[in-house]
This record gives structure tokens, sequence and C-alpha cells, in this order.
């Protein structure tokens, strides 16, 4: 499988509108920070269609670095703070709530992490078998990192009460797994492209999720 700027584009248009409708059913306002997971992702997907676009010379070359912070950005500082934030915000069970601050500390720390390598350490990003490798000076973002990855980002949607997010991650972890053993030397861009594709569930999540439950 090959991808391709118009394969990021088409992602990011699809994303946009289903994360838009998506935002428009929130049933209670609670649920308002996950519905706006697709359109993040659509964010994401339009930066790295940027990326292809400059590494192909489509575009001016200036744009791979801004572009790249930004992908990188959302997939290694925001994601694993912002799952646990908006299943928190939704969660009354104290239980679960209390289970929930689990994947948010550990998140808390990848992100920080994170940020200080994307601050000393500059991003590289190139072309690779028909997809994009992006690497970091200091070895960063390396399997070791992956275990703690899966606990902040998928963990909250197995703790959390909203109705079927379960499901969710289990097709998010489903698609990791896949992504691992088969693209593994482009695993983040390649599980970003699934999970983008996957996070439109959120939409039949969301819609299930009426108002006397999300109360």
């Amino acid at each position: 499988m090959c991808f391709s700027a118009g394969a990021s584009f088409s992602a990011a248009g699809a994303l946009s509108v289903i994360g838009l409708l998506t935002v428009k059913k929130v049933p209670n306002k609670r649920l308002y920070l996950l519905s706006l997971i697709p359109l993040f992702f659509a964010l994401q997907q339009f930066s790295e269609g940027i990326v292809w676009l400059a590494l192909g010379n489509k575009i001016s070359e200036a744009f791979i670095l801004p572009a790249s912070y930004m992908f990188i950005g959302i997939a290694f500082i925001a994601w694993p703070i912002y799952i646990s934030i908006a299943t928190l915000v939704y969660e009354k069970q104290i239980t679960r709530k209390r289970l929930l601050y689990i994947p948010f500390l550990v998140g808390l720390s990848l992100s920080a992490y994170a940020i200080f390598h994307l601050v000393f350490y500059e991003i590289q990003a190139q072309i690779v078998s028909c997809h994009i490798f992006y690497s970091v000076k200091d070895t960063a973002f390396s399997y070791y990192f992956t275990i703690p990855y899966l606990i902040a980002t998928i963990l909250p949607f197995f703790i959390s009460s909203i109705k079927k997010m379960w499901v969710l991650g289990l097709v998010f972890l489903m698609s990791f797994i896949v992504s691992f053993f088969v693209y593994t030397t482009w695993l983040t861009s390649i599980w970003c492209f699934f999970a983008a594709i996957i996070s439109m569930l959120l939409y039949w999540v969301i819609t299930s999720a009426t108002p006397n439950k999300a109360s």
C-alpha cells in the first residue's frame, strides 16, 4: 500500500466533513472535546499532505520543517494527553475517573518528553518506499516509547463509561498492531493515517450517546 499527498488531503477533507457533523451532533457539552478529535486528525493529515508536496518538490522545501513539526507535534505532544482529558471531562463515575488519571499522567510525561526532544533536536522527513519516514537526531521516539504511548492514547477508550467507546479503542489497537508488524519502519505516519480514518467512528459513538446517558 502506497500513500501520497492525495491520500493525505483526501483523508483531511473527509475528516473535516465528518468532524463538523460530529461536533454538530454532540448531545452534551461534556462530549465536545471528544467530538473534535476527527478535526484534529484532519489538521494532522493536512500537514502531512504538505510534507508530501514539499518532499516531492511540488512546493517550497521551506514547508517541510514546519509541516513535519505540526504532524509530529500532534502525534506525540497532543494525543498522549488529549484523549485522557477528553474522557476525564465526560466521566462522572468516580472509579473510572480515578483510573483515567493513570493514562493522563503517563501521557503528560510523554508529552513533556516529546517537547524536550522536539525543542533540542530537529525533525527530518524523507520519502522511503512510498511512505514518509520521520526521524529525530536523537532516537527519542523508539520502541520503548510504544507501550506508554498506547497506555496514554488507547487505554482511556476502555476505561470510559461512554457507550461503545471500547469498540473504538479495540479498532485503534488492532490498527496499531497491523501497522507495527507490517509497516514498522513508517509506524508513525502509517498508524496516524489509519487512526485518522478510524476516528470517523466517533460520529457513531457520539450519536449513540443520548442526552440522558451523557448527562
